[in-house]
Formats: C-alpha cells, structure tokens, sequence
C-alpha cells in the first residue's frame, strides 16, 4: 500500500516520532539508577531502552517498572488525545 500523504506530513510525523522517542529515553535514563541507566545508555529509542531495562529487571526490580509505567502511560494518553 502506497502512503499518498505529502513528504512535509511525512517529515513532521517522523520529527514528532524522534522527539517522543528522546523523551521516552530521557525518562527512562533520568528514573533509573546509574547502574541501570548504565546498561541502556547505547539504546537508540525509547522503546529500546524500555525493553533493555524491562528484560533485565522486571522481575527483580518491580518499583522501577511501575514508576516508568506512572510516568510514562499518563504522557502517552496525552499525545493520544486529539
């Protein structure tokens, strides 16, 4: 299927995407640990830093996952909203 939307929608759809991956990774980063936020420094996105850090301590580090979950869904319903 062939997206016919202008390559300026297009650019600002994928400059909105980086910026919400950036921030996702700042949080991430700025809610861990150093050691924590040690491992996930290489992660390019958001999510990949989201599932470095929830593979290695989901299930040892409980707190952590439900603080980036508070901070992180109320911000994603945000941007949903229209």
């Amino acid at each position: 299927m062939r997206d016919e939307r202008p390559p300026a929608e297009q650019e600002d759809k994928l400059k909105a995407w980086k910026w919400a991956q950036e921030h996702t990774r700042a949080i991430i980063h700025l809610t861990c640990e150093n050691d924590q936020a040690h491992l996930m420094s290489h992660a390019a996105t958001g999510q990949e830093a989201w599932e470095i850090f929830s593979d290695t301590y989901a299930s040892s580090d409980v707190s952590n996952v439900m603080e980036l979950e508070n901070v992180l869904v109320p911000q994603r319903k945000l941007r949903e909203c229209p």
